[in-house]
């Protein structure tokens, strides 16, 4: 995330409360640190008394001066929760849902949302219809490829497109929500000051991690949206493979095609 990016910076600047907006500081959240990413984790492990691993550092003579500056990420071992729920879903890889009905309405999504986050994009291009023609297919809209194999890549990749569309939408939730927990914190500041004392430091302590850990939980919230849209890209490239490998396109055409940019509302976009 670039603080020279104003897009990444609405989550933390937006207003919660239009009828309160003197209410949080005016300080703005700084730019992505993995300093502080690193020590809010560490803290967080040792807490629940979760062991983290790191990869040691290797001493090179041309970038040991950047290590100074510059945190080394610990890895989070997979809490067992996490992978105990897994358990019943892989016991059935073939047929299991992509999604659960519970998650999908959880976090269903609306009509003014992006094409690609709400359905599955229609293959209408002149890629499919060479498809269809040199299989002799009169099929037409939604239709998966005439050609048994393409049809399985193509039904993968809307399982794998189904999925990151809803990864997308939970990423938003967990967005909101963690800005919401900041604002919560924001608004605690202002009663420090009407504490004790001999209690303020203790509490100016607890509102300044709280504010740490929300600020991490809205970029990690923004991490996740990153995945999703980079999984969304892979749901594409295999759906567009799935209709080039039987359109008889030469094959640096094909690799051409297989690369252009995604406009956001077609599988393959209105060159093609």
């Amino acid at each position: 995330m670039s603080q020279d990016d104003p897009d990444a910076w609405d989550l933390y600047d937006a207003p919660v409360s239009d009828n309160s907006p003197d209410s949080y500081p005016t300080k703005p959240s700084p730019p992505e640190d993995s300093t502080s990413y690193t020590q809010v984790v560490a803290r967080a492990a040792k807490f629940h008394n979760v062991t983290l691993h790191s990869e040691p550092i290797e001493d090179d003579f041309l970038f040991n001066t950047l290590s100074s500056t510059h945190s080394q990420y610990q890895s989070l071992p997979m809490l067992p929760g996490m992978l105990r729920h897994s358990k019943q879903i892989f016991q059935d890889p073939v047929k299991g849902r992509a999604i659960t009905l519970r998650v999908e309405k959880k976090y269903k999504p609306l009509p003014t949302d992006p094409i690609y986050i709400t359905t599955q994009l229609t293959p209408d291009s002149v890629v499919v219809g060479a498809a269809r023609r040199r299989a002799n297919s009169h099929t037409s809209g939604d239709a998966p490829p005439p050609d048994k194999e393409s049809c399985k890549f193509d039904a993968a990749g809307k399982r794998v497109a189904a999925q990151a569309a809803n990864q997308w939408r939970i990423a938003n939730s967990q967005a909101l929500l963690a800005r919401y927990d900041r604002a919560h914190w924001d608004e605690m500041q202002h009663f420090i000051e009407h504490l004790p004392m001999e209690f303020q430091k203790r509490a100016q302590q607890v509102v300044e991690e709280g504010q740490s850990i929300s600020n991490n939980q809205i970029r990690s919230s923004m991490d996740a949206a990153d995945t999703a849209a980079r999984t969304i890209n892979t749901a594409i490239r295999i759906r567009r493979q799935a209709w080039l490998r039987t359109s008889g396109f030469k094959p640096e055409i094909q690799q051409a095609v297989l690369n252009m940019p995604f406009n956001e509302q077609q599988l393959f976009g209105p060159e093609m």
